[in-house]
């Protein structure tokens, strides 16, 4: 339902002088075992001789670049190819002070915010819904917390080391979770929930069309080229489509309105407004903190409201009112 939308492409940093011949410098000391041996996290979470190199001249070239004790001048010199007083991507991220070896400690932190929601909210699902609500509904609404929870453990492991890998798998995860919610939606607003054949027919034919969408996208990403700009299309694109769906709902005047009618359009309304924190994209504070981990920390409680519409909604469908009981999930 969230998904990360961010690249990776080369940066002003990587490109400098100054950097390649940091990094070249450094790198000699590891062929030659001069450099500090690595520290036990770092080598538990995959840190190479030539990955410190590349985090320690980031971080040592931002700080001259930044100093308020070298001239302007002196910095022109000494930084061939980097802006003097700024702060600058490296790789197509941010300098990031790493902790225990993770490199993106408040964006680890939050995603396991996020997964914690899917986790208390999600797997309690099942018992909170009505014994009555149509199977087909039931199914899908048990997928959603796994892929929910699929979805941020990859972030996780993401953000704590950003290799090719680790980035397809987050990507992957998301786009297979957007999918998932965009099936519940249709078979939910579409009414071929119902236990008929012909809807069965339909449920089975738009889980093929959905499956093929997906590794259609996973294939291409990963046997042609990872087209960042095309990723994001296509998450944007299920995203609207989703949002799009329930919104045509909730302003639906053909038929009677549910009582919480305008609680989707309103969930879905904040998690897309929060996506615009992607694009404040600034250095991050205290080498910490910047838009996406900000992003990653806002959607936690949208988690946990979307929850709370799809049992209130399950409910309403089955013609009862929510008992208190199922307004909050298992502690």
């Amino acid at each position: 339902m969230i998904a990360s939308l961010q690249g990776a492409h080369a940066s002003i940093g990587d490109r400098s002088l100054a950097y390649q011949q940091c990094t070249s410098a450094c790198r000699r000391t590891c062929e030659d075992g001069s450099h500090a041996p690595l520290s036990l996290p770092l080598k538990i979470t995959l840190w190479s001789c030539a990955d410190d190199c590349s985090y320690e001249c980031m971080h040592n070239l931002t700080d001259y670049a930044i100093s308020p004790d070298t001239s302007f001048t002196e910095k022109i010199s000494s930084l061939p190819g980097l802006p003097p007083n700024r702060v600058v991507q490296y790789h197509g991220k941010w300098p990031f002070y790493r902790l225990l070896g993770i490199q993106e400690p408040l964006s680890v932190l939050f995603s396991a915010g996020n997964m914690y929601m899917h986790i208390k909210y999600g797997l309690s699902l099942p018992q909170r819904l009505p014994s009555d609500l149509p199977k087909p509904l039931v199914s899908a609404l048990k997928t959603l917390p796994i892929v929910g929870i699929n979805l941020w453990t990859w972030s996780i492991v993401f953000h704590t080391r950003d290799k090719p890998i680790t980035e397809k798998l987050d990507y992957f995860s998301a786009a297979l979770a957007m999918l998932c919610n965009l099936y519940y939606a249709i078979i939910r607003l579409s009414g071929i929930h119902q236990d008929t054949k012909g809807h069965l027919a339909l449920r089975r034919a738009l889980i093929w069309l959905l499956c093929a969408i997906f590794v259609s996208h996973i294939s291409y990403l990963s046997l042609w080229r990872f087209d960042y700009s095309y990723n994001m299309l296509f998450n944007v694109s299920i995203g609207i489509s989703h949002n799009l769906l329930w919104l045509g709902w909730t302003f639906d005047l053909s038929s009677q309105r549910a009582p919480h009618y305008l609680r989707p359009a309103v969930v879905l309304t904040l998690l897309s407004s929060l996506t615009a924190l992607e694009l404040l994209d600034f250095p991050p504070i205290f080498r910490s903190l910047d838009a996406h981990a900000l992003w990653h920390l806002a959607t936690i409680p949208v988690i946990k409201w979307w929850y709370e519409c799809l049992v209130i909604d399950a409910w309403w469908q089955c013609g009862h009112q929510v008992p208190a009981k199922s307004k909050k999930s298992r502690s």
